[in-house]
């Protein structure tokens, strides 16, 4: 899935804003942005055939808005990791352990928390686990 980057915060929630205003526009006087929201696309194509396309364009973009990443968000050495994988593909613990010199328990959190921003995937089991990005 494509991830868009962003140069901050503010930059995002500018880009939510118009990805808003654009859906409430194209919705227009006959529902509100929530009512959409909570259809089905399936229903979206029946009650609003003529804007079937552009709803589903707005969610999308909604979909990927959700799953970005703010580069300032990402510590030092969460972007170690990320360009590790981009270069290798993926990335083990004992790889990690050979480009830094943080301690083993704080690798594993380093770990943890890029895997709970969504942004690595954990593959594998024991000895053998590695990760990936999403």
């Amino acid at each position: 899935m494509e991830q868009f980057r962003f140069k901050n915060e503010e930059e995002l929630r500018g880009q939510i804003q118009d990805t808003s205003e654009t859906l409430e526009t194209a919705i227009g006087q006959e529902s509100s942005s929530l009512e959409i929201l909570n259809l089905t696309i399936q229903e979206i194509k029946s009650k609003y055939p003529e804007r079937y396309q552009i709803y589903l364009k707005l969610l999308r973009v909604q979909k990927l808005l959700k799953n970005s990443v703010l580069p300032e968000r990402l510590a030092d050495y969460e972007k170690v990791i990320i360009e590790y994988i981009k270069k290798n593909g993926s990335i083990s613990k004992s790889e990690y352990e050979k480009i830094t010199d943080r301690a083993h328990s704080t690798q594993i959190l380093d770990f943890k928390r890029l895997v709970d921003k969504k942004v690595i995937d954990r593959q594998g089991k024991g000895k053998n686990t590695y990760y990936v990005l999403i």
